[in-house]
This record gives C-alpha cells, sequence and structure tokens, in this order.
C-alpha cells in the first residue's frame, strides 16, 4: 500500500509521463485480483492454489502485513504450521498492535503445543503486544499469564478491565469444582460477531480497503442479517471506487438496522457520499438531512 501511495504522488507531478498513471493502475487491479482470487480459494478449501496466489500478492506488495496475515490462515489451514508461524510472527512484528495478527500466531503455537516464550523474534517486550497477549490469555481463562503480561503497562480503560478479568481467573483455580463463585464470573471476552466488528473496525482505521472488503464479505455470509457488516462492505467499495455496487450494499444494511443510532448515522454517511458521486443530487441531499436529524 505505501508503495501504491508513492508511486500515486509520483504520478500527480508527472503528469507528462502517462505510462507511470497506466502502470500503477494495473499494478493495483493485479494484487486486489490475485487477492480476492486467493480468499476465494481459501473458501472452497483449495488451500495450495491460496497460497500461490498469496505469495503472488506478496510479490507485489512485499512489506504488506495483511497478506503476511492471510498467508498464515491459508497455511494454517492447510496444517504447515512451520510456515504459517513465521508468516504469523511477521505480520505481528509489522503491526504489534494488531490483536487479530497476534491471535492467528497464538493458534497457530497452540496447535503446536508451543508457546510465544519458545519463539524467537515475538517482541515480547513491546507495551502493545503485551497488552493482546494479556487478552489472548484472557480469552484462553487463564489469568495468571494475563497477569504477568499486563505488569508495568499503563492504567488505560482497557487494561484496566484486562486487570479486573485476570484477577478474577487467576483465582479460579483455588476454589472447589462445585463453588457457585466460580460459575457466576461474568465472560467478558467478546463474542464472535463482536470480534468480526472489532477486525473490520481495525482494517477501516488502517484505511486496508482490499481487506476490509473480503473480510467484511464473509462476515455477510456468516450474519446475513447483521447490518454493520453490509456497512463495512459498502465502505470498502466505495473508497475502491465501485459506488453503485456500495449502494447496493449499504441499501441492504439499511432495510436490516432496527433503530437508527450510531450505525444509522455511518450508514447515512455512507449512502450520501454514495449517491452523490452517483450523480442522485437529490437522494444525497435526503440522507444528509437524515444525519443532521438522527433520524
Amino acid at each position: 500500500m505505501l508503495l501504491a501511495c508513492m508511486l500515486a504522488g509520483r504520478v500527480s507531478h508527472a503528469q507528462d509521463i502517462p505510462s507511470a498513471e497506466l502502470f500503477l493502475e494495473a499494478y493495483t487491479d493485479a494484487f486486489q485480483e490475485a487477492f480476492f482470487e486467493a480468499l476465494r480459494e481459501k473458501g472452497i478449501e483449495n488451500y495450495d492454489r491460496a497460497r500461490d496466489l498469496l505469495y503472488e500478492c506478496q510479490k507485489m506488495e512485499p512489506d504488506n502485513p495483511v497478506v503476511d496475515h492471510e498467508l498464515a490462515r491459508v497455511l494454517a489451514a492447510a496444517q504447515q504450521w512451520d510456515a504459517a508461524r513465521e508468516h504469523a510472527l511477521a505480520a505481528v512484528k509489522a503491526r504489534p498492535e494488531e490483536y487479530w495478527y497476534l491471535h492467528t500466531l497464538m493458534r497457530v503455537l497452540q496447535a503446536r503445543h508451543q508457546t510465544e516464550k519458545e519463539i524467537q523474534g515475538v517482541p515480547l517486550e513491546q507495551p502493545a503486544v503485551r497488552e493482546n497477549l494479556a487478552r489472548w490469555y484472557v480469552e484462553q481463562e487463564k489469568g495468571k499469564e494475563a497477569q504477568a503480561y499486563l505488569e508495568g503497562l499503563p492504567e488505560t480503560g482497557s487494561i484496566q478491565a484486562l486487570r479486573q478479568r485476570a484477577a478474577q481467573l487467576a483465582t479460579v483455580p483455588e476454589l472447589a469444582a462445585d463453588t457457585p463463585a466460580q460459575q457466576v464470573i461474568e465472560k467478558t471476552a467478546p463474542s464472535e460477531d463482536e470480534q468480526w466488528v472489532l477486525e473490520l473496525t481495525t482494517l477501516e482505521q488502517e484505511q486496508a480497503w482490499p481487506a476490509l472488503l473480503a473480510r467484511a464479505t464473509e462476515a455477510v455470509e456468516r450474519y446475513p442479517l447483521q447490518p454493520q457488516f453490509y456497512f463495512f462492505r459498502g465502505l470498502a467499495l466505495l473508497e475502491l471506487d465501485r459506488a453503485s455496487e456500495a449502494l447496493v450494499e449499504l441499501e441492504t444494511g439499511e432495510s436490516l438496522l432496527l433503530e437508527p443510532g450510531a450505525w444509522g448515522i455511518r450508514m447515512y454517511q455512507a449512502l450520501e457520499k454514495a449517491h452523490r458521486l452517483l450523480g442522485h443530487p437529490e437522494k444525497a441531499k435526503w440522507y444528509a438531512d437524515k444525519i443532521k436529524t438522527g433520524l
């Protein structure tokens, strides 16, 4: 993505070289085509083909952690654990703050009965990685391990919540198996659909539009009645200059909204932009008015 942005900047200052713009367009299209095809092949469990396509993507964008992450997932599905571990670790090193990259790495290590401390290169000293490891161990209901990684981290809201949950979990082994207290400890780990929302939000913040489109498409397939997943798919299509396709997704999401709320406002903003890009000024104004009223 960085390379693409650099090339785009050069094109804007060198309009006398039309071949540069053509090269950038072909490069982006080739990457997107290979990336989406890889995800389709993964979906039908054709892991060898998916792997080869992702390696093609990596040749085009060698420093893109999204590619490393998808390679790790594909290779893990094919039970090629060593290669999966290396790509997962590369993604974590590139984006230590990204929880889902670490989540994939830990799943791979778990399958091999390994821990992060046994693997060279895991940046255990970085606060973001320590927080993500604490979150992982909380989700695994291993409070003491989570507490160890939380030591010394700043008291943000998320850290405080993790500390509280880790402390609850750390006391569980000391209780009898039939103690009621063991049964009433609340689960604070997000549900699966909430995890999807967190991942898609991260991809939006990273402006990783091809990856957001791919993951949102998977989310829609799993949860066809969740409006927020149609929003993310529509947003990605908008940012990829596919406004007419985006409009279909956004209108579907809007029809599934039970009440406006925060998601409604975001949906209206995207719909306003889509209609404006498609040359529908009246519809764009209608959604702009809805944004103002929140209805």
